[in-house]
């Protein structure tokens, strides 16, 4: 299953998730779980990061053809707009136009334990 999980993690433990993502999560867990469940989940998730909305703006940005995936394009833009300082995907490659940078997990984890360590 390929999903994208954008989010950004301070020390202050501000994360962000775009409303794209909890869709598609939704969307795709709920194939495969009870929706209560998978519904309850993602409630928690939310109280616990910041939804950014995506906006118009981000929408045109996608609609622009600087990206090659419209979702990625808007999920670039969103991230942009709300000021994160990457993009956390397993999709690294589909980045490279992003004006914010993209890393893979598992470079989240290290970076994440070298600023908590």
């Amino acid at each position: 299953m390929a999903m994208k999980h954008h989010l950004k993690l301070e020390l202050t433990n501000t994360g962000y998730v775009s409303t794209i993502s909890i869709t598609d999560v939704m969307y795709i867990l709920r194939k495969y779980n009870e929706q209560n469940k998978v519904s309850n989940a993602l409630q928690k998730l939310i109280s616990i990061l910041t939804v950014a909305v995506v906006t118009q703006d981000n929408l045109m940005y996608g609609f622009s053809g600087k990206m090659n995936d419209f979702e990625d394009a808007v999920q670039s833009s969103c991230s942009d707009r709300v000021g994160v300082d990457y993009i956390i995907t397993r999709n690294v490659k589909d980045f490279k136009s992003s004006p914010v940078p993209a890393i893979t997990p598992d470079e989240f984890l290290e970076r994440w334990g070298d600023e908590k360590g």
